[in-house]
């Protein structure tokens, strides 16, 4: 998507090539993956925005100390272990072109969740 924002369309559209078995869940680190893929070309980046929210750190040590992350692939001891799209419309946010209004306006999207 060109420009700064993407839509939840394009959000929900990552979260669905990560949700294999269509139950509306996907595990953290492939909700990671998938934030990463939707933000690419963007200038937010999508993990480090969902770390940033949930107050997650990056690594295992003390802050910048650049250790390796504390447990998977993305320093996340205090993480969720599933997420659904709503929660990452919730996380991301800052990152997401809303609608005016409707179901894809900002209100529309915290009602939904």
């Amino acid at each position: 998507s060109a420009g700064t924002m993407i839509t939840l369309t394009e959000l929900g559209s990552s979260f669905d090539l990560a949700d294999d078995d269509d139950d509306g869940l996907v595990s953290f680190d492939e909700a990671m993956e998938a934030m990463e893929s939707a933000f690419s070309g963007t200038s937010f980046r999508g993990a480090e925005m969902v770390r940033d929210t949930l107050l997650l750190g990056q690594g295992g040590g003390p802050s910048g100390s650049g250790g390796p992350p504390s447990s998977g692939p993305y320093g996340k001891d205090a993480a969720p272990r599933n997420v659904t799209l709503s929660e990452l419309a919730l996380l991301s946010a800052r990152g997401l072109r809303h609608d005016p209004t409707g179901p894809n306006s900002a209100l529309g999207t915290v009602q939904r969740s």
